[in-house]
């Protein structure tokens, strides 16, 4: 159900995006988070669904924003194996990695105050609202059976 939650706030978000203001990347942020919260496979399906959309509502070349999105995330999800991302430096870090990573993959400038915002933006969500980053896994054992 939060899958499909996911697929309809990332839809929302590349036609905001990419017709009402494309000044801040909302979709990263979403992946990233994304990332964070979901399996290895969910989360490189969403963030490759994200780039298609992004590509179809922009109109440029189909491929290049998914891949810009996938690489970000498949990084993501390697190190949160690795790493337990309860400290907010870390965080920070990979967050703007994943902001620098992405403008190199997709041809546009790197913004350093956006990446910064960018990582802010995900320290707040994983410390704000941990409800967003609980794993598959630990929603199962708070479900209460019948």
């Amino acid at each position: 159900m939060r899958f499909f939650l996911y697929l309809l706030t990332i839809l929302f978000l590349a036609f905001f995006q990419t017709v009402v203001w494309d000044y801040f990347n909302f979709l990263l942020v979403l992946i990233l988070t994304a990332s964070l919260l979901f399996s290895g496979s969910r989360a490189l399906l969403l963030a490759f669904l994200a780039g298609l959309f992004l590509d179809l509502f922009s109109g440029v070349r189909l491929g290049l924003s998914s891949l810009s999105f996938l690489l970000p995330s498949f990084l993501l999800t390697l190190y949160r194996q690795r790493f337990s991302f309860q400290n907010p430096i870390l965080i920070f870090i990979m967050a703007f990695g994943a902001a620098f990573l992405f403008s190199l993959t997709s041809g546009q400038a790197f913004n350093p105050l956006e990446a910064i915002l960018l990582a802010c933006l995900m320290i707040v969500f994983r410390f704000f609202f941990p409800f967003l980053f609980k794993s598959e896994e630990e929603q199962e054992q708070f479900k209460v059976k019948v």
